[in-house]
C-alpha cells in the first residue's frame, strides 16, 4: 500500500517470517534441541546441519549424515517453545555421483507428527554430482512443537561417497 506514493506498511500486515533455529555450537546449545537416527561419525552430528557452516565437498566434515546402515534416516529440531512454520530452506552437498531422494517435512503437534509441507506429501532432493543443490518449500504455517526430515532409504550413494545435509533452516513465527 502507499500513500502519496510513499509505502506504508500497515500495523496488519504480516512481518517477513523469521529463521526459527539459532546457530547451534551443539545438540543442545544454545536453545533447542538437535537429534537424528544415527550419525555416521562425530563430524557428522545432528546439530552440524544447523550451525550455519557450508560443508567442503573434498572433506564432507560438516552437516549431518546418517550411518550407512540407516535404511530409514531422520533430522529433526526441537523448539524451546512451539513455532509456526511457513517455509524449509535445505542445502545438500554432494561428493558421490547424483542421486535423488524424497523426504518427508514433518511437524510434532500433540505427541503426533504430521506432514506439514503446504502442498503434497513429500519433497523430492535431487543430489547434484560433488555439488551444492538448495531446496526451498512452502510449509502449512501451523504451530510444532518440533520439525524433521525423514528420509526412506539411506542417503549414502556409494560405500566411500555420500550426501549430507549440509545446513538446513525454518522460517515462520
Amino acid at each position: 500500500m502507499s500513500v502519496w506514493g510513499k509505502p506504508v506498511r500497515l500495523a496488519c500486515e504480516a512481518a517477513e517470517p523469521a529463521a526459527l533455529i539459532p546457530v547451534m555450537t551443539g545438540n543442545n546449545t544454545p536453545s533447542g534441541t538437535a537429534a537424528c537416527s544415527s550419525c555416521f561419525n562425530s563430524n557428522f552430528e545432528a546439530f552440524r546441519a544447523f550451525n550455519g557452516v557450508q560443508a567442503a565437498l573434498s572433506t564432507m566434515q560438516q552437516g549431518w549424515l546418517a550411518a550407512t546402515s540407516d535404511a530409514a534416516p531422520w533430522l529433526q529440531y526441537a523448539f524451546a517453545s512451539p513455532a509456526r512454520l511457513s517455509r524449509i530452506w535445505i542445502e545438500t552437498a554432494n561428493n558421490g555421483p547424483s542421486a535423488s531422494h524424497d523426504v518427508a517435512v514433518e511437524g510434532l503437534s500433540g505427541g503426533e507428527w504430521e506432514n506439514c509441507l503446504k502442498s503434497g506429501t513429500l519433497l523430492t532432493l535431487s543430489f547434484a554430482q560433488s555439488a551444492y543443490t538448495t531446496f526451498e518449500a512452502a510449509l502449512n504455517g501451523k504451530a510444532y512443537d518440533a520439525f524433521r526430515i525423514r528420509g526412506f532409504e539411506t542417503f549414502f550413494v556409494m560405500s566411500s561417497t555420500a550426501c549430507t545435509f549440509s545446513r538446513v533452516q525454518v522460517y515462520g513465527r
